[in-house]
């Protein structure tokens, strides 16, 4: 991959190229689901004709976005308890939701040797390589799904931290695994900015008093949240990280 010496300057919207002052960047955080690898996509359609094989309910992409990316995870018991779902109740929520992980566990090396995720690898790479920032993995899946995407592409040389939602009480949209990276870091949130996709880890952020940069490359429903600067894919956010730190990194 070739980058220009101006840092990503393929891409550089006029909402960023035109940004107010704003602190300097002294470190970086990266969620993963959706916003490293296009899980969210990949998880509605195993979801999606999973229900569909086994009761013969269609849900719709932007009922999933709802339920499990806005909501918390709700979409099955949404179903169960309007009666969607025949012969089942609430407390059947668990059983079902584990045969759907069970059904995308099969085809998770698809997901992990897709193309997308080896082209956002290296971007990570090649920005490491050209930056002195320290990064962070700030993510509330957990080590199993993590770790076959940092050992398939050696990131554990990128980042200097890497946050699984193992580490902490409270998963996003509370503030408490961000809070834990700025301790690592020993930095303020506004010294520091994320790169996150879903309305809870935004709002996660946010509380941290972290600035967000929203790549949409893998949104299932784009709904604009205020307090964010949107960018198409995660070169976009790094060619805002890059301009915001008032350095051309590239």
């Amino acid at each position: 991959m070739t980058h220009s010496s101006s840092c990503y300057t393929e891409y550089m919207d006029a909402e960023s190229a035109s940004r107010e002052s704003i602190n300097p960047i002294h470190a970086v955080c990266f969620d993963y689901d959706g916003t490293l690898i296009d899980s969210e996509s990949f998880y509605f359609e195993t979801m999606r004709d999973w229900l569909l094989d086994h009761f013969g309910v269609l849900i719709t992409k932007s009922e999933y976005a709802y339920y499990e990316t806005v909501l918390d995870d709700e979409i099955i018991t949404w179903l169960l308890e309007n009666d969607r779902l025949e012969s089942h109740t609430p407390a059947d929520e668990p059983r079902i939701r584990g045969a759907i992980m069970d059904e995308w566990l099969v085809h998770w090396d698809t997901l992990m040797e897709s193309e997308h995720a080896r082209m956002n690898a290296q971007r990570l790479h090649d920005f490491k390589s050209h930056t002195p920032l320290p990064l962070a993995l700030v993510t509330c899946s957990y080590p199993p799904y993590v770790d076959p995407f940092i050992d398939a592409y050696g990131l554990d040389e990128v980042f200097s931290y890497i946050l699984t939602g193992d580490l902490v009480e409270r998963l996003k949209p509370d503030p408490e695994i961000y809070l834990m990276a700025l301790e690592k870091f020993a930095l303020e949130g506004r010294e520091v900015v994320t790169v996150e996709d879903a309305p809870r880890g935004i709002s996660s952020a946010l509380k941290a008093g972290i600035r967000v940069v929203r790549p949409l490359a893998y949104v299932l429903e784009h709904e604009p949240m205020s307090d964010t600067i949107e960018v198409p894919d995660l070169e976009g956010a790094l060619n805002y990280v890059c301009g915001g730190n008032g350095n051309a990194i590239y």
